[in-house]
């Protein structure tokens, strides 16, 4: 019975994906916002970067003292190769936590549009875990304290499976290292998966569709991403669990006005540890929300935003989100969902690729958050 019953639920997780993707399909082929390409070269510079030490505070980290940047390169001056890119940043925060962070962005030379991606992180994290569900309660002892090692490798290549969208592979491995669980009600149990730790290893299929005008600062076009990841013992996981990612993004501007949209989603089969159970919050969806504030298998938000340029490389931005989790497709209200608001500045530090400095101030219900970042949140 039980195993009927996970087959009808992994069925329900591939139409939605398949209907997502149906939809965004019918989208590419009618669009008309491809970006305006004069030429087939263009003079654009060839290598850039920035670099910049910060302090920031934030719900995740409390106060925070570090340094971050981006490398820009391109490996060709032909228009229809977006620059590749590597981000680096590191903190260390007043409650001794720790972050280093290596996400580089390359997209080959050629025809075949290849294209390949990584995030390398490791620290030692303070995080809170309130529970699994919607309606958490909060408690006194949600802190837990880990170390953390996460390396994300995605390799994509044109007309692999599709002609329209770039497929490939996806492979993600953790190392989570439980150093203290804090009294924290919810682990020290020991019967939720994942309260003393482990590691998670697994690989997918993706594919995804890009036509932003800028790869930084988007203005026009369409942004489409899907994965599957499965993670399994045979990959060298503790657990086994299986993971659907939809990202769909769409630009639109007038008059150097520019509102962006996205729809966002992770769908869970399995038994995932609870911290890699799908988490509502952070600095690039539901903003003003700890992230993790809520988890559950299943994570649906979507948000809007408006931007524009002020004065000067003086920007603001201006945003509304919701978004909800729940244990299955069929549980999700309406009447439950979250929202969050708020508003942000932004420096173009580099007029020419469009790259900016934003600080967000993101509010939902009884809870706020300050983000300082490189980039937009999406």
């Amino acid at each position: 019975m039980n195993k009927k019953r996970r087959s009808t639920g992994s069925q329900r997780y591939i139409f939605l994906v398949l209907v997502a993707i149906t939809l965004c399909r019918s989208g590419l082929l009618a669009q008309d916002d491809k970006p305006v390409i004069k030429s087939d070269t263009l003079d654009l510079k060839s290598f850039g970067f920035l670099a910049y030490p910060y302090v920031f505070y934030s719900p995740e980290t409390q106060l925070a003292f570090g340094a971050g940047g981006i490398v820009f390169f391109r490996t060709t001056t032909r228009t229809f190769i977006q620059p590749s890119k590597v981000v680096f940043s590191g903190y260390y925060t007043s409650n001794k936590q720790y972050y280093i962070g290596i996400m580089p962005e390359v997209y080959f030379p050629g025809d075949d549009e290849f294209f390949a991606k990584a995030n390398i992180i490791f620290g030692k994290e303070i995080l809170k875990f309130y529970g699994i569900g919607n309606q958490t309660p909060d408690i006194n002892d949600a802190d837990y304290e880990m170390d953390v090692f996460k390396l994300i490798v995605e390799v994509y290549k044109k007309k692999f499976l599709f002609d329209d969208l770039q497929t490939g592979f996806n492979y993600r491995y953790s190392n989570n290292d439980m150093i203290d669980q804090k009294n924290n009600p919810n682990l020290i149990s020991g019967e939720l998966p994942g309260s003393e730790g482990g590691r998670t290893a697994g690989f997918g299929l993706g594919g995804f569709f890009d036509s932003r005008d800028n790869l930084f600062y988007p203005a026009r076009g369409a942004y489409y991403k899907f994965s599957f990841t499965y993670f399994n013992q045979a990959f060298g996981s503790d657990f086994e669990y299986g993971r659907y990612l939809f990202d769909i993004r769409r630009y639109y501007s007038k008059n150097d006005h520019i509102l962006a949209a996205q729809i966002y989603g992770e769908l869970t089969s399995g038994k995932p540890p609870f911290f890699d159970t799908p988490a509502l919050g952070g600095s690039m969806r539901m903003r003003g929300y700890f992230e993790g504030r809520y988890r559950d298998l299943q994570y649906i938000t979507g948000q809007i935003e408006y931007r524009k340029i002020l004065w000067w490389r003086i920007g603001g931005i201006a945003f509304i989100s919701t978004g909800d989790v729940a244990d299955k497709i069929r549980d999700f209200r309406l009447k439950t969902f979250k929202v969050s608001y708020g508003f942000g500045l932004r420096f173009v530090f580099d007029e020419e690729e469009r790259i900016n400095i934003r600080v967000d101030y993101g509010r939902g219900k009884d809870t706020d958050g300050i983000y300082f970042n490189i980039e937009e949140a999406f």
